[in-house]
């Protein structure tokens, strides 16, 4: 465990015997109820920032370690022929032309279509082309025109995100689920009144269903 993660927790544990110490003068009936319950919301708040902080440092230290294992894989040879064996692994004779490829250990690929399309190494799994299914046309491979797209295939942050940049996406998501909300009772509202279930009965429409995905925040 890092010093950094040593401070985050005596950080939120700090926070937290905190809160614990003000929930315990609400119980035993101390004066200044609203100072308290103010106190207690900006020390929640501050734990949850703090929680914040902790999920980025674990998220970023992950994303910069698949970025290092994506640029070995990026800096290795194009490779138009197959070289691989049942199993998914290089063949050793065959990998001996393509030799950043030979140096990788314990790899595992697919090959398709006279392409390397994914390749298995430090126990991800990185998608090398772009497919364009063209059923019944051939489908189109095309090679990311840089590392930065090729990252952007394998869903890898380009680079560290803040907290400033966190927070500003989590209430994004907030934000546009509660007018999603909104809508959605305003859309209930509407159907009451034209009684949508008996138009469903007498087989005047039908449903359909709903793929929306909605997001919780951390």
């Amino acid at each position: 465990m890092s010093i950094t993660e040593l401070n985050n927790m005596k950080t939120l544990e700090t926070l937290k015997e905190q809160r614990t110490a003000l929930v315990n003068l609400l119980r035993i009936g101390a004066t200044g109820d609203d100072e308290i319950f103010e106190q207690i919301r900006n020390i929640e708040d501050q734990i949850k920032q703090q929680k914040r902080i902790e999920l980025i440092d674990k998220v970023n230290t992950e994303q910069a370690s698949k970025r290092e294992t994506a640029r070995e894989l990026w800096n290795c040879e194009e490779v138009l022929e197959d070289i691989t064996t049942e199993n998914g692994s290089f063949h050793k004779t065959k990998v001996k032309k393509y030799p950043l490829l030979a140096s990788l250990q314990y790899v595992r690929a697919k090959f398709k279509n006279s392409r390397l399309l994914e390749i298995t190494y430090q126990g991800e799994t990185f998608k090398m082309y772009n497919i364009i299914y063209g059923y019944p046309k051939p489908d189109q491979y095309t090679r990311p025109e840089s590392f930065e797209k090729f990252l952007e295939l394998n869903r890898i942050m380009l680079k560290d995100i803040t907290l400033k940049e966190f927070n500003s996406n989590t209430t994004e998501i907030e934000e546009a689920k509660k007018l999603l909300e909104k809508q959605i009772e305003d859309y209930k509202t509407r159907l009451k009144a034209i009684d949508i279930h008996n138009l469903e009965e007498w087989g005047m429409i039908t449903t359909s269903p709903n793929h929306l995905r909605t997001y919780e925040t951390k």
